[in-house]
């Protein structure tokens, strides 16, 4: 959808990230708040895209922040992200 006319293509994303929860849902990604994702895409009428990183933000976020503190270094995992 072009939101607004400016010829620019509008679309949802969503990521699925790596949670410590046994259910496995990180904040912001519950099936409910996927569902509340879907029906706002739905309202802008936009295509929404929900993408699984939960085996790649571990791995180069999560267990390279454990890895640095575990050598003694100060890591910022939110770099990582960014």
């Amino acid at each position: 959808m072009d939101l607004g006319g400016r010829g620019v293509e509008t679309f949802g994303l969503m990521m699925r990230l790596w949670s410590a929860d046994p259910k496995g849902y990180n904040r912001g990604c519950s099936p409910e708040d996927v569902a509340l994702a879907r029906q706002i895409a739905s309202q802008l009428d936009i295509p929404l895209t929900l993408i699984d990183l939960k085996y790649l933000f571990k791995m180069h976020v999560v267990d390279a922040h454990i890895d640095a503190y575990a050598h003694g270094m100060i890591s910022n995992p939110c770099l990582s992200c960014n």
